[in-house]
Order: structure tokens, then C-alpha cells, then sequence
């Protein structure tokens, strides 16, 4: 697939934070595709909050496909990010999601003990708008883990990343302007030191858990 850095307009759409977790995240692909040796991919369901899909999946050597309607065929990995707390069936899309994968399941989702998340309740409260990010009860590494269970899949690991904005934007904003208004944002992005904390202090700051797991009888 074609990969291409976000310049300028992108940074100005989807914000220095955004392009930060986006990074992390092609990071952690990459290991476990690497790591488990994946040859295809299903993002499903798939959906844009994390800008260009080349740059997501940067140098992931997997055949990729993202799609919002469940398709034929098995993909070695299915995952989908922060769709969980917003699906009408949270229980059947991991149905779904177990259906169409050939040996793994990655699961995404927005931390609920995340600072950000409360902040932003507030924000939501106090301009008299609609919450729109999903069921905060959904938004717990733990429920992932019991629905997880309760389809016969093994947890092979799991874990929190991305750092919140507060420490982030004092941490790298100056080099997400210059790698990133240059068409250089990608890859390059440095990796914020708060990644290498223990899990028990990063799942009360980060904004994101991550479920790894494997169907029943798989490797």
C-alpha cells in the first residue's frame, strides 16, 4: 500500500496527540505482526479517527483490509480501535471479529481512568453537547478481558499506551511541528519515555488498553 507522512493540514485536523498515538500504536502492529508472524490483516470495523491508514500501518509487511461491513474470508489478525464501547452489540462485534480471524484479535480501546477521559466529560457538560465517544462502562481493559473470555479466547497479553495530552504536548509538540509541517511526520516520531512505565502506573494515565488474544486451539 501507499505510505506517505501527514503535512501540515493533518497536524491542523487531527492534532499533535492523535498523531503521537497513531505512531505508538503502527509501533505495537508491527511487533506483533513481526512477532506472530501475520500475513493479513482485517482492520473491522474500521473508521478514520486516526487520520491516513498508510501511515497507521507504515511499514507492516501484512496484506491489509479495512472495512465497516463484516467481508468473506479469514485474516490471520482482526482488530478494530475504540469501536467497542460504541457498538450497538458490543458481544456479537467480537463474534464477528473471532469469525473472521484465522488465528488472532486485537482489541483497542479508550481507558477510562485516563485524566483525559473526565476532563472531557466536563468539556461536553459545560458547552451542552452530546457525549459521543462511546459507553464509559466499555472503556475498562477488564470488561475486554470478560467478553474475551466468554467466546473461548486465549489472552496472549495486554497492556496500556499513549501517554495523555497534558505530558505529551510538553513532551514532544516541538518536534510533531518541525518533523510534521516538513512532511516528515511518520516513523521518526520519538517514542515519549512514559511508554516504559510499569502498567499498574500507565493504566491510570494512559489513554489507551490494548487486548491481544488468540481463538481456542490456535498458536
Amino acid at each position: 500500500m501507499v505510505v506517505r507522512g501527514p503535512g501540515e493540514q493533518e497536524i491542523l485536523e487531527l492534532g499533535y496527540g492523535t498523531l503521537y498515538e497513531r505512531a505508538i500504536l503502527n509501533k505495537m502492529l508491527k511487533r506483533i505482526v513481526e512477532e506472530h508472524g501475520i500475513l493479513s490483516i482485517l482492520e473491522y470495523p474500521s473508521n478514520d479517527m486516526l487520520g491516513d491508514p498508510s501511515a497507521l500501518y507504515e511499514g507492516i509487511k501484512a496484506d491489509i483490509r479495512r472495512s465497516r461491513e463484516l467481508p468473506r474470508g479469514k485474516h490471520d489478525l482482526v482488530w478494530c480501535f475504540c469501536e467497542l464501547e460504541r457498538a450497538e452489540d458490543p458481544l456479537g462485534l467480537l463474534r464477528e471479529m473471532v469469525a473472521a480471524s484465522g488465528g488472532y484479535v486485537l482489541l483497542v480501546g479508550q481507558n477510562v481512568f485516563n485524566p483525559g477521559i473526565a476532563l472531557h466529560k466536563v468539556y461536553h457538560l459545560l458547552r451542552g453537547v452530546e457525549w459521543d465517544h462511546g459507553e464509559p462502562g466499555r472503556m475498562r481493559l477488564g470488561y475486554a478481558i470478560r467478553l474475551a473470555r466468554a467466546l473461548g479466547l486465549r489472552v496472549l497479553e495486554w497492556g496500556y499506551f499513549d501517554i495523555p495530552f497534558f505530558i505529551l504536548d510538553l513532551y514532544e509538540a516541538a518536534s510533531f511541528l518541525r518533523a510534521g509541517i516538513s512532511g516528515r511526520m511518520g516513523s521518526n516520531i520519538r517514542e515519549s519515555p512514559f511508554e516504559k512505565m510499569n502498567k499498574r502506573v500507565k493504566s491510570l494515565l494512559a489513554h489507551h488498553w490494548y487486548l491481544l488474544c488468540a481463538r481456542g486451539g490456535e498458536p
